[in-house]
């Protein structure tokens, strides 16, 4: 048979998934074991029908043989890489570079990263809410969940439980080590931009004095 959105079988390829792929194998195995009772059944899969076959298999009942047919043994590992990088100045005044670093991969039940990375937070998010322990009203977007040190180290122990780490890591080294300044004594850029932006033009004073001697 075909599975949704394949072949001859209903639905968009596109909107395709996993699960639904499962649960179709589900319904045509049900189906077969209506249409012909007590009969030696056999699931059979080619290239990625085979890893779909495998993982259902286990799903369904009275299966007598499992026949996998040219199955994708060993691919590319799927994962997911982020990196944070924040630059700005600690309680002493000193140039401070923060990083986070995350790198996860498919899971030994087949949950993709992609899956993991997106699905999770959002879960996480929902069990905040539903604990009362996030009550602001409308959307909050990662900016203003920042903001809330509590509501962060909470996300990030939930992520942790389902084996999603982030490794953070800080630096004095800071924002001006690429030019050859020490980071703890240069000032950081965007501070440093600030005072140029306010600070005269080298020539300004002299114009004021000539100003001054015309008149």
């Amino acid at each position: 048979f075909d599975m949704g959105g394949c072949g001859d079988s209903e639905g968009d390829f596109s909107e395709a998934t996993f699960g639904a792929w499962l649960d179709d194998i589900q319904a045509a195995w049900n189906e077969l074991g209506r249409r012909a009772p007590n009969t030696p059944r056999a699931l059979l899969g080619l290239r990625m029908g085979a890893a779909l076959a495998a993982l259902a298999c286990g799903r369904l009942s009275n299966v007598d043989a499992l026949i996998l047919w040219q199955p994708v043994l060993k691919g590319e590992e799927e994962f997911t890489l982020l990196r944070v990088e924040v630059k700005g100045r600690d309680g002493e005044g000193r140039c401070q570079t923060v990083t986070w670093n995350l790198r996860d991969s498919t899971d030994r039940q087949g949950r993709t990263s992609m899956a993991r990375t997106t699905g999770f937070p959002c879960a996480a998010a929902v069990r905040l809410v539903a604990s009362g322990r996030w009550r602001r009203a409308g959307v909050s977007p990662p900016e203003i969940l920042g903001r809330d040190s509590d509501t962060c180290d909470a996300l990030l122990a939930d992520l942790r439980q389902q084996g999603i780490r982030m490794e953070r890591r800080i630096s004095n080294a800071g924002c001006g080590s690429r030019s050859g300044w020490p980071g703890d004594q240069r000032p950081c850029r965007s501070a440093d931009r600030r005072e140029r932006r306010h600070r005269p033009p080298p020539h300004h004073h002299r114009l004021q004095a000539r100003r001054r001697r015309s008149r």
